[in-house]
């Protein structure tokens, strides 16, 4: 959907978040290669800095429209969790350099779960890490998905310990 005046006026809010978990496909490895923004071994990967670049751009757009809500990525996973800090301070960084007040969602790492906020699921933990992000204007939100089911992945019909999976993130 084409989000625009009319939405706007209707008093809709939009909210802006790439959805490539802060990774992708390199175009001359299809169809199984995946880099991951700001890795720096691979010198083909997109680099924190262009994806400052690319967020400061959007944030140029929308900066004096109250009703855009600024999300940096979808589910980032498989990753250092001090590689996603690193993109999540540079997007702040260059959405805020635009005179942007509006909220800012940073995801956390592991699909953004909930469930593995302060465990980490072999990276770091989140929680280590993402309190850390700073801005001229603070409004700023940690992202958290959470799926209910056994695998976490919202795709099984039962519901599992709905309550104490927030655990790391609630307490």
């Amino acid at each position: 959907m084409l989000f625009n005046t009319p939405h706007f006026g209707r008093g809709d809010t939009f909210f802006s978040a790439p959805h490539n978990y802060m990774c992708y496909n390199d175009p001359f490895g299809q169809p199984y290669s995946v880099c991951i923004i700001g890795d720096v071994s691979d010198p083909n990967d997109a680099t924190t800095e262009d994806f400052k670049i690319f967020l400061t751009e959007l944030a140029k757009r929308f900066r004096h429209n109250t009703r855009v809500i600024f999300g940096i990525m979808n589910e980032p996973h498989d990753m250092p969790t001090s590689l996603v800090f690193k993109n999540n301070q540079a997007a702040i960084d260059g959405i805020r350099s635009t005179s942007a007040k509006q909220m800012i969602l940073a995801p956390a790492n592991t699909w953004s779960g909930g469930h593995a906020f302060t465990a980490g699921n072999g990276n770091e933990p989140s929680s280590d890490h993402l309190h850390l992000m700073k801005g001229p204007v603070n409004n700023i939100a940690i992202e958290i998905h959470e799926y209910l089911d056994d695998t976490y992945s919202g795709s099984g019909a039962n519901c599992i310990q709905p309550v104490t999976r927030l655990d790391g993130v609630t307490n």
